[in-house]
């Protein structure tokens, strides 16, 4: 039994997790959000990826534009305000990055879930050196499948490959 001080804030925590839910929107992304997008993951992969050096990620970066072509690219927002994006291709989560101040708040398993239901995703890879991405994937419902020693460029960044269960 809860006492009523619970209850109240029982009750404004769910109506705070339904206000969220209803106010993440998507848009599909256009060549003209690149630029917006490359500062968000540039970002978001120097607070989460410690594992990347600094060539690293901007040899990644200079490769974004490519990625994004070659995915179903989506913007998230709440609100106004943009706090990341997706890309899917053929039922698998290729990217899914949040703004570093969105981390952490729910937002990324309400993107998930979404793009669960609505895409069909079924799997996704990460670094094994970022324990953070695979406990948020393990806790949304996906377990390891296998691993690859190298990312898919060679470089010896461990991709654990990931099976929605």
């Amino acid at each position: 039994m809860h006492s009523n001080f619970q209850t109240v804030i029982l009750v404004t925590l769910n109506r705070i997790e339904w206000r969220n839910k209803m106010s993440i929107i998507s848009h599909h992304a256009r060549s003209e959000d690149y630029d917006a997008l490359t500062i968000l993951w540039r970002e978001t992969v120097v607070t989460t990826h410690k594992f990347l050096k600094a060539t690293d990620i901007d040899q990644i970066q200079r490769m974004l534009p490519v990625y994004f072509d070659a995915v179903n690219l989506l913007t998230w927002f709440h609100g106004e305000e943009l706090i990341g994006f997706s890309g899917t291709k053929n039922y698998k989560l290729e990217m899914l990055f949040l703004d570093v101040r969105c981390l952490h708040q729910g937002y990324g398993s309400q993107i998930l879930e979404r793009l669960i239901n609505e895409n069909h995703i079924q799997t996704v890879d990460v670094n094994e050196q970022n324990p953070d991405a695979l406990a948020f994937y393990q806790h949304n419902g996906f377990h390891i499948a296998n691993r690859d020693a190298e990312d898919n460029q060679g470089r010896p960044f461990p991709i654990l490959h990931l099976k929605l269960t």
